[in-house]
């Protein structure tokens, strides 16, 4: 269901025909909310110190630039925009300019239902 790639981690729905929404996995403030070429439809969320969610390729998104959101808050659906192979999330997580692991800070649990 979850593996490591690119710099992030790609969530994958498993269950055919179920598109998740995706939710915000920590509180904070919308700083992105756009649609680029190779990430699709992206939002990116400031969480406070230094720490940053880049959400890519999502189908929609709920939210716009400047938007607070609390942790669990739908800021999107999960899609296949941009240059992907299927349905899913991708999710980095940057601390002070830094991608780490975001399962060793935000369970993963906390961003699709």
């Amino acid at each position: 269901k979850y593996r490591a790639i690119h710099n992030g981690l790609d969530l994958v729905e498993t269950n055919p025909g179920y598109i998740p929404k995706v939710v915000a996995p920590a509180a904070g403030k919308v700083i992105e909310a756009d649609l680029y070429e190779l990430y699709g439809n992206v939002v990116v969320i400031d969480h406070g110190s230094g720490l940053i969610s880049v959400l890519a390729h999502l189908d929609s998104s709920s939210v716009k630039k400047g938007d607070v959101v609390a942790k669990g808050e739908k800021i999107g659906v999960m899609g296949k925009t941009g240059k992907v192979g299927g349905i899913h999330v991708h999710w980095s997580l940057i601390q002070d300019g830094t991608f780490i692991n975001p399962e060793f800070v935000i369970p993963v649990a906390n961003l699709a239902e």
